[in-house]
C-alpha cells in the first residue's frame, strides 16, 4: 500500500464525495444544512491549506485549515473522510499530528466545532491534542458540538 498527503483539488474531492462517512455527512448537514461536496469544494476555495490522504492514489480523507478571524488570528481546522479512513487511521494520524504542529506556527490557535455524535472525529482531535468544552446546542438545527482548540503555546 503506497500512503501520500498531496495537496488537495477538486478531482480528488469529487472522487470521495460519493464515499464521505456517515457520520461526516451528519456533521455537515446539522452544521450547516450542506452536502459533503458543497463543503469540500468551499474548503478548498477559503483554506490557506487544503491536503488529501491517498491509499494507493485513491482520496480517504480531505482536510485543511481557514483563516478564521483576522482580529484574532485563529485557524480553523476541518476534515472530511470516507469510510476507508479507519483501514488506513495508522497513516492518518501519523501524517496528521505534523500539519497540525505546522498550522500552530502560523495560527497560535485552531478551533472549530465537532458535533458531538461523531466520536471518530472526536478521538482523533483528542488524540492529536486538542482540548474540548462540554457540547453545546449549534447549527441550524440546534444539534450538540463540542468546541474544540489547540493553543500554539500549550503544545511541546
Amino acid at each position: 500500500m503506497t500512503y501520500e498527503i498531496v495537496p488537495a483539488t477538486e478531482w480528488h474531492v469529487r472522487l470521495m464525495a460519493p464515499h464521505v462517512r456517515q457520520a461526516d455527512i451528519d456533521e455537515l448537514w446539522a452544521s450547516s444544512l450542506q452536502l459533503p461536496l458543497e463543503v469540500m469544494k468551499r474548503g478548498l476555495e477559503v483554506s490557506s491549506e487544503c491536503w488529501v490522504a491517498l491509499a494507493d492514489g485513491v482520496p480517504f480523507c480531505v482536510f485543511g485549515v481557514v483563516p478564521g478571524s483576522l482580529l484574532g488570528g485563529a485557524g480553523v481546522p476541518w476534515a472530511v473522510g470516507t469510510d476507508q479512513i479507519t483501514k488506513h487511521a495508522r497513516f492518518f494520524l501519523q501524517g496528521s499530528k505534523p500539519l497540525v504542529r505546522r498550522w500552530l506556527e502560523t495560527f497560535p490557535v485552531l478551533m472549530n466545532l465537532v458535533d458531538a455524535r461523531n466520536t471518530v472525529a472526536i478521538r482523533w482531535l483528542k488524540w492529536v491534542g486538542f482540548q474540548f468544552n462540554p457540547p453545546a446546542p449549534a447549527g441550524p438545527l440546534g444539534m450538540d458540538f463540542h468546541l474544540f482548540q489547540i493553543w500554539r503555546a500549550h503544545v511541546q
